[in-house]
């Protein structure tokens, strides 16, 4: 793989080399990345034009370096950085409150595995730096805090993202990265997007939905006709996940995913009442049925 180095001054030049990389396959539009963008020095920028207008999408970041706080004590700080070059944009992930002097607030990019599904019913953030992968050293270079959903090695996930085009409509896509070297080296590999307003894409599609999609207070609904799905109720108490549904046949599944994109549970459902003991931490977790080309989704909280 060839490195690719970037500063500031030359954001607008670069987003023009992706112009030629864009494919459309169905309603996806897909770009492979060729050569990768490899981010493996302190400085060093990458950018993303997702509709390949001429316009940057997604600035990435490469950071070390020496901080001192207020206390004046010195530490070594490393990290893998993302952010929407626009505040209309977004991308999927935890923030985190933390307390004391003034406070702050930290935002947490989640890593996606492939065929999680990414729409309006998840949460985007629109801060301008998000962090990848961190880590922090004492003044004798002795590792103190590290953390991130991309640390410390992880291969082929996916940023889960939405954009504003030029026309005013919100589209939904994903860009694969991987975070290694033990969260020192980031690679951008390849990115695509729904180009039908306002429709999820599955993390790794690139093909695209045919299915139009609908929306009821921020669940995921697909399909027209057929009302498989149009009375389903998915919520939780304690650690069980409940599930009614109006009606399902032989081929209906339940998928759960963790906030880090992966499948921890994958089941068949046998009847119209379901109840399912997660064993699994607390926290939020994606419910999704499945039948066909319909899908349902809320996100639950166990604990």
């Amino acid at each position: 793989m060839k490195k690719s180095t970037f500063n500031l001054i030359q954001y607008s030049a670069l987003s023009l080399s992706f112009l030629s990389l864009n494919e459309s396959r169905g309603q996806a539009i897909y770009t492979d990345v060729d050569p990768d963008i490899i981010l493996d020095s302190h400085g060093e920028i990458g950018t993303v034009d997702m509709d390949n207008d001429g316009v940057i999408d997604f600035a990435f970041l490469n950071t070390s370096g020496t901080l001192t706080s207020s206390s004046f004590i010195e530490s070594y700080v490393e990290g893998i950085w993302v952010g929407p070059n626009s505040p209309q944009h977004g991308i999927i992930g935890y923030l985190l409150y933390i307390s004391g002097y003034g406070g702050s607030t930290q935002y947490f990019p989640y890593a996606f595995l492939n065929d999680y599904l990414i729409g309006p019913s998840l949460l985007f953030h629109n801060w301008g730096f998000q962090r990848m992968a961190f880590r922090y050293f004492n003044e004798d270079h002795v590792l103190i805090n590290y953390g991130g959903y991309w640390y410390t090695n992880i291969l082929d996930h996916y940023l889960g993202i939405k954009f504003l085009d030029s026309e005013g409509d919100y589209h939904y896509g994903w860009i694969r990265c991987d975070v290694k070297d033990e969260g020192r080296t980031l690679v951008i590999k390849d990115y695509a997007y729904e180009d039908k307003p306002d429709v999820p894409i599955a993390a790794g599609d690139m093909i695209g939905n045919t299915i139009e999609f609908a929306y009821d207070k921020g669940d995921i609904h697909t399909g027209t006709d057929d009302n498989l799905f149009n009375q389903a109720s998915i919520y939780s108490f304690g650690d069980r996940i409940y599930i009614n549904v109006n009606d399902i046949n032989e081929k209906s599944k339940v998928q759960i995913y963790n906030t880090a994109g992966e499948l921890v549970y994958f089941g068949i459902l046998t009847g119209r009442y379901s109840v399912l003991h997660l064993n699994q931490p607390a926290g939020v977790y994606f419910v999704q049925l499945i039948s066909g080309n319909r899908s349902f989704g809320v996100n639950v909280f166990i604990s």
